[in-house]
């Protein structure tokens, strides 16, 4: 495929598919990744347990810890909790890159080098959708 020549057919695909993701929460995403097929019960928890991690993290970290952000004393367990949480997120973001590697690799889609995935995501952000 021409990698410069992009159809109106596949414009509008993306500009759907793009439009679709933006609409769509990470739990939403998530549901609609597990209905393309049966997943070892060990990936679906790592994932559902980072999802529950990113929700807390982003909705109830700071008012679950109060004033706690104030004192030395107070951080180390905030800390301790990020640093927790940083480890399995980047387990879950492991095995979601397997995933969609494997998703890739079904449907032709070569892994490409991060070099060659920069330079289409720079190229596809200057395209007009």
């Amino acid at each position: 495929m021409d990698r410069e020549r992009i159809t109106p057919e596949v414009r509008a695909f993306f500009k759907a598919l793009v439009e679709d993701v933006n609409r769509q929460t990470f739990g939403a995403l998530l549901r609609v990744v597990k209905g393309f097929g049966t997943f070892d019960p060990l990936i679906l928890e790592a994932v559902d347990e980072a999802l529950e991690l990113r929700n807390h993290l982003t909705h109830r970290f700071f008012r679950s810890h109060n004033f706690a952000i104030l004192t030395e004393e107070g951080r180390r367990p905030m800390i301790a909790e990020l640093l927790s949480t940083k480890e399995k997120l980047d387990r879950a973001h492991a095995i979601l890159l397997g995933v969609c590697s494997s998703f890739a690799a079904l449907h032709g889609f070569p892994n490409l080098p991060d070099e060659v995935a920069r330079d289409l995501i720079c190229k596809g952000k200057r395209v007009a959708l």
